[in-house]
């Protein structure tokens, strides 16, 4: 396992996947937890993304196109690949949502189906590693 913090890429640098509210967001900079993420590796480039901070327990979550936070670990809705990529990573929905990644695109996180560039892509930054 290890926690880090995840910028976007391209035309949203500078902006974190976020965290707060019960809800996932880009946020303006880096203002602490809420923008951190623990990766918990599952094996084969499967991993879930945990919350840390008031939403410890829920879970980056992709369903019905959405990408939203869940309480706890349902299954492959909470699972996503790690794809390192140009540089950067990638997140692929797995289950229902395969082939559609986790983007960042137009200001706001979402699936995007395919990998389409720098709109799918994160700066992975590790805060601490297990």
């Amino acid at each position: 396992m290890k926690l880090v913090s995840l910028q976007a890429r391209g035309g949203e640098k500078g902006k974190y996947l976020s965290h707060a509210h019960g809800s996932s967001f880009l946020q303006d900079g880096f203002l602490g937890e809420g923008e951190e993420f623990m990766i918990e590796e599952l094996g084969n480039n499967r991993v879930k993304l945990a919350c840390k901070g008031k939403e410890n327990g829920k879970y980056l979550s992709h369903g019905n196109g959405q990408v939203f936070l869940q309480n706890g670990y349902q299954g492959e809705g909470e699972e996503w690949i790690l794809r390192e990529m140009e540089g950067g990573v990638a997140f692929e929905a797995t289950g229902g949502e395969s082939l559609y990644y986790l983007t960042h695109a137009f200001g706001s996180t979402n699936l995007q189906k395919g990998y389409q560039g720098e709109g799918e892509l994160w700066d992975q930054k590790v805060i601490a590693a297990n």
